[in-house]
Order: structure tokens, then C-alpha cells, then sequence
């Protein structure tokens, strides 16, 4: 409802009172007490540069949305400039555009940078929350998700470990959360042990061959 509306509702709207004068003082009194309030409910409207971050984000987490990644990661860096620019570079609005700008970079297959970013993130959750916070545990698991892509196997199993035992300390060991990255260690530690296995293999059978 517009202030204009607002007011002129609050003062005029019938009130079914036996005393007048009563009324009539109950209606100026509301009428007293919104004209204090608007301009402070004016004031915390958001302000443009609140609206140019979100509507940044909104168009680049669309893109993504549709996989049109080489297309969206530079609107992403905008809504990235404008969050910084608004609420700093430590805030929650700036690590939610870290993190989408990290899934745009792994999309494109930018693994180098998207770890960068991800660490940057992992700093910001950090500060921002504690060290034993779901949020830095989805840093860890980013980061370790990165590196496995790599083939960097026994950096990605640390990063894991790290984001376990804080989602065991946040939610407990049974979990489906902390289930879900125990799987995900055993199969990489699984397949790990493997090529290792097969890797002295091939290389006792160069031995035997140059016999």
C-alpha cells in the first residue's frame, strides 16, 4: 500500500469507540506515529547498489542455470564487483557470488582458478562463521572435488577428511552428509591403492623384462 493510502487509511478508518474525542485522539496518534516510522521504513528500502548485486547474480546464476557458462562467468564477475563494492570483500554477499563464480570455473574446466577461488571462499567462511561450519566444510569438499579432477588423489582425500570430521562435529556420525563423503573417500582410497598396485606391477614386469 502506497504512504499516501497508508496514512490516509490510519486516520480516517471508521473506529467503533463510544467516546469521540477518544477515537479521534487514537486516530492522530497512529497518524503521529507512522509519519515518525515511514522514514525510517523508507530508509532501510534497499539501495541501488543492493539491487544492482542481486540482479547481477540472479542473471548469472540463470545462465548457468542453462549451461551458457563462457557467457554468464563475466556477468558473474560483475555481480561479483558489485557485492564487493557494496558490502565488502568479506561479506556473505560476496562469498555467495564466490561460490557460483567457482561452479561456473569448474564447468569451463578452469580447475587451477577455481581452486583459487574456492580457497578464497574457504578464508571468507571462515572469518565469517567458525572453522566448524557446514558452509567451510562445502568449501573443503569443492576444493577437494577440484583437485580429485585433477588426479592430485591423495590432496583431494586430505581436503575430504577435513570436510568429514566438520560435518561429523555439525550434524553427528550418522549423518547422510558424513555417510556420503565416507563412501566417496573409500572409493577414491579404493581406486587410489589400485593404481598403485597396478603401477608396481607394470613396473616389476619392466624389471623381469630387462633381466
Amino acid at each position: 500500500m502506497p504512504a499516501s493510502l497508508w496514512l490516509s487509511w490510519a486516520c480516517f478508518s471508521p473506529l467503533r469507540q463510544r467516546d469521540h474525542h477518544r477515537a479521534r485522539h487514537l486516530n492522530l496518534s497512529l497518524a503521529f506515529l507512522l509519519l515518525i516510522s515511514l522514514p525510517a521504513a523508507l530508509s532501510s528500502a534497499p539501495s541501488p547498489q543492493n539491487l544492482e548485486w542481486r540482479k547481477l547474480f540472479n542473471q548469472a546464476h540463470d545462465l548457468y542455470e542453462e549451461k551458457k557458462y563462457q557467457e554468464g562467468l563475466p556477468v558473474c564477475e560483475k555481480a561479483l564487483a558489485a557485492a564487493a563494492k557494496m558490502a565488502g570483500e568479506k561479506s556473505l554477499e560476496t562469498a555467495e557470488v564466490l561460490n557460483l563464480k567457482a561452479l561456473f570455473l569448474r564447468a569451463l574446466k578452469k580447475y587451477e582458478e577455481a581452486i583459487l577461488v574456492c580457497q578464497q571462499l574457504l578464508k571468507i567462511d571462515k572469518k565469517l562463521h567458525t572453522k566448524f561450519h557446514a558452509n567451510v566444510a562445502l568449501d573443503l569438499e569443492c576444493i577437494a572435488e577440484v583437485n580429485k579432477q585433477l588426479g592430485r588423489t591423495e590432496l583431494a582425500l586430505e581436503y575430504y577428511q577435513q570436510a568429514m570430521d566438520i560435518r561429523k562435529s555439525v550434524f553427528g556420525v550418522n549423518h547422510e552428509s558424513v555417510q556420503k563423503i565416507a563412501g566417496t573417500i573409500g572409493r577414491l582410497s579404493a581406486a587410489s591403492t589400485a593404481d598403485a598396485q597396478a603401477a608396481d606391477q607394470a613396473l616389476s614386469s619392466h624389471v623381469d623384462d630387462a633381466k
